[in-house]
């Protein structure tokens, strides 16, 4: 509704009957449209300078009730607080939102259903982000982690994935604050910070495991397997873990058999970092250079130098190293430089 006409400024009254009359009032249209139709507006300078009355009507299941915005004092500020309430309906509700049900259980309450019907429309429940926010003693997870479902049985009992480690929560003591399909989250999180928790969780566990070729190959397996989202490779690289794996590389190579492990998980990890994903082929190619950048040619060539009978970690190593050079005249001469052979390569 233009807000510029008559004493809306000056009497309440005349406001609160200009609000009244229908007629004054654009159709109901979906939040898009009205903002399209403003920003339609904003080429005729004088109309741009009108302030507009704006009220928006939520509906659906377990939403907010109706409510009425202030008047914009120009169609760019209209615009601007339409967006922001556009920008709401893809966040998730807190639990703070819903009444407390101290005597209910989990799946009973108003907070565990929504939680339900939301992840049950949103790619399910396994790939879910939840935060940990409970405040009673536990051995394996402190009040404000951030992880992912990776195995769900009920709303009392399922498995996060953390980063660093694996452990069983409930949503009694976790709040949903990402949908599976990244399409919803909490206010202030978004698919790639939760992921970025993950991978430093990971990153540091890897740190903590420099020098001891057992717990380092199994953190290795553990970022592996734990973490099937295409895009958590390409996350990977971009919290250190590639220089983490090769530091590590690189300083345990010898030819004893404890260093093999060493070896052998590493280059996995490296392995899948830069494998080719259909969907992410420009996250991947960036991986690849993070790899590259960091030493992986010289590491992956040592590691197959040092232990050339090696089945397994031939295998592994053959398969990352023509993906790291990847028909690149540079990086192939660097390959040949620091002791691959040709055939290799080919």
């Amino acid at each position: 509704m233009w807000d510029d006409v008559g004493l809306t400024n000056v009497v309440t009254w005349w406001r609160n009957l200009a609000e009244k009359n229908l007629l004054r009032w654009s159709a109901w249209r979906v939040l898009q449209d009205t903002c399209e139709d403003l920003e339609g507006r904003l080429e005729d300078q004088k109309c741009a300078l009108r302030p507009v009355a704006l009220q928006v009507q939520t509906s659906g299941d377990n939403v907010p009730e109706s409510v009425f915005t202030a008047a914009a004092t120009t169609v760019a500020e209209a615009i601007a607080t339409l967006r922001a309430v556009q920008s709401r309906k893809y966040q998730l509700r807190d639990r703070d939102s819903f009444p407390p049900e101290p005597n209910a259980g989990v799946a009973e309450t108003a907070y565990g259903q929504y939680v339900l019907e939301t992840m049950e429309s949103h790619g399910g429940a396994v790939g879910s982000g939840v935060r940990f926010d409970d405040d009673g003693p536990t051995l394996f997870v402190q009040r404000g982690r951030e992880g992912v479902i990776e195995e769900f049985g009920s709303l009392s009992a399922f498995k996060v994935n953390w980063g660093s480690h694996s452990s069983h929560a409930g949503m009694q003591q976790c709040t949903l604050i990402g949908t599976a399909d990244g399409a919803l989250h909490i206010s202030g999180v978004s698919s790639e910070s939760i992921l970025s928790v993950l991978m430093k969780a990971a990153a540091d566990k890897l740190r903590t495991t420099m020098g001891n070729p057992e717990t380092f190959e199994r953190a290795c397996m553990r970022l592996i397997q734990s973490n099937k989202d295409a895009a958590a490779a390409h996350c990977a690289a971009e919290c250190g873990i590639c220089e983490l794996v090769i530091k590590n590389l690189d300083t345990d190579r010898t030819a004893e058999k404890p260093a093999l492990r060493t070896q052998h998980a590493g280059c996995l990890v490296l392995w899948w970092i830069v494998s080719p994903r259909c969907d992410q082929t420009e996250q991947c190619q960036a991986a690849r250079q993070v790899a590259v950048n960091a030493g992986a040619i010289q590491s992956v060539v040592g590691a197959w130098n040092t232990f050339p009978q090696e089945k397994d970690l031939v295998d592994v190593a053959s398969q990352l190293l023509k993906q790291l050079v990847d028909g690149n005249e540079s990086q192939r001469d660097a390959a040949l430089a620091c002791g691959a052979k040709r055939q290799w390569l080919a």
